[in-house]
């Protein structure tokens, strides 16, 4: 008979606080700080196993810093405690080789696991409010006469006399409606409207401000300045009559 097959050697035990990939397509990157899945960050392959070898007492946690696989059949084993589906190990001192399997269906991302502490994940920075831009679309044609209650504003509400932007301005003391919103534009002469039934009405068109008693558009032109009268002048006073010397 032939020799009898030479038995594969048992992997040396890496020294403490070291590990290394002993089984299996697993990456150890170069720094030896960090340990991927086959493949990663692409997705790993389906029938896959590896082991990675931990030197005691390792002294430090490891915790994965990305981690994702198919959930309840591709498992992370860190001291015979089960990682799968985005629920990876975090700040967990291995005293157990480190065991990974992937069965034949669905495959994933894979996973990265680090020593140290997980990275917390910022929460997202929230975005400035921004008043709206108006679209000029929306902004009514102003009548040669209604200078004063034109462009409309991109606000929601009436524009108030005191700056403030109601639907009750009457109501609410804020002197009278001075600028409607751009749904509604149009101002109507008529002072019937809002809360106090006391605001100029607001509608979407000229037509909207001829129904209803609201009196058609609101005029608002520049008051005509008062002209004093110029002053008439007096006639003089006639001259005095002399009377006639005496004979």
């Amino acid at each position: 008979s032939g020799p009898d097959a030479t038995p594969m050697p048992t992997p040396v035990p890496p020294q403490s606080g070291h590990w290394q990939v002993t089984q299996g397509d697993c990456v150890m990157e170069a720094s030896g700080n960090c340990v991927t899945s086959p493949n990663y960050p692409n997705n790993y392959g389906n029938k896959q196993d590896c082991r990675i070898s931990v030197g005691f007492p390792f002294g430090t946690t490891i915790s994965a810093q990305d981690f994702n696989t198919e959930e309840r059949y591709d498992k992370l084993v860190v001291n015979a405690q089960k990682f799968h589906g985005t629920n990876g190990p975090a700040n967990v001192e291995p005293t157990t080789d480190i065991r990974w399997t992937a069965d034949h269906s669905s495959v994933d991302k894979g996973w990265r696991l680090c020593k140290g502490a997980a990275i917390p994940t910022a929460p997202p920075t929230p975005s400035p409010t921004a008043f709206p831009t108006p679209n000029p679309d929306l902004f009514a044609t102003a009548p040669p006469d209604t200078p004063c209650w034109m462009p409309a504003t991109p606000a929601e509400k009436p524009l108030c006399e005191d700056e403030t932007f109601s639907w009750n301005c009457a109501g609410e003391n804020k002197g009278n409606r001075k600028v409607c919103p751009s749904k509604y534009p149009y101002m109507c002469a008529a002072s019937t409207c809002g809360g106090s039934g006391k605001d100029y009405c607001c509608e979407g068109s000229k037509q909207d401000c001829d129904k209803d008693n609201k009196g058609g558009l609101r005029p608002c032109t520049a008051p005509v300045p008062m002209v004093q009268p110029t002053p008439v002048p007096m006639p003089a006073p006639p001259p005095p009559t002399l009377a006639p010397p005496p004979a």
